[in-house]
């Protein structure tokens, strides 16, 4: 485990113990050997069912969903399997199409100096409470506590 950083590592044994109780669930073993075609079809099935249960039951958005995929992809190349994303056309079709589903988020815009401007022109009515709330925005926004 040591080729990827501790934070990384983390992600990925989290992913991994997702994915054991995924197949200890369907009663077969979280390693995708698939010898011939019908057992690699088998094993694309397993990673597709995987995909629409994160996306759909567990609300998961594509970035966090290819997370997972490279975990499972990593523990099986550290345990010497082959890797099981490789060749699965449908399994990057599968998270493509979450991609698109996914709600996209409002960009946050950050605060600028105008945004201080009226702030304190709203937060100076000389009030005790409307310093320290002043003075909790400057601090805030010069440390970037934002």
């Amino acid at each position: 485990l040591s080729k990827i950083s501790k934070g990384t590592r983390i992600g990925y044994s989290g992913a991994w113990k997702q994915w054991v109780w995924f197949c200890t669930a369907r009663e077969r073993s979280p390693y995708l050997w698939g010898e011939n075609r019908q057992d690699r079809l088998e094993d694309e099935e397993v990673l597709l069912d995987c995909i629409v249960h994160l996306a759909d039951r567990m609300k998961r958005v594509e970035g966090t969903i290819k997370s997972k995929l490279m975990s499972i992809r990593y523990f099986h190349l550290m345990y010497g399997a082959d890797d099981p994303l490789k060749d699965r056309n449908r399994v990057w079709m599968a998270l493509d199409g979450v991609k698109r589903k996914q709600v996209k988020s409002e960009r946050k815009w950050p605060v600028d100096e105008a945004m201080l401007h009226w702030l304190q022109g709203r937060y100076s009515q000389g009030c005790d409470d409307d310093y320290t709330l002043w003075a909790a925005i400057v601090t805030g926004w010069f440390f970037l506590l934002r």
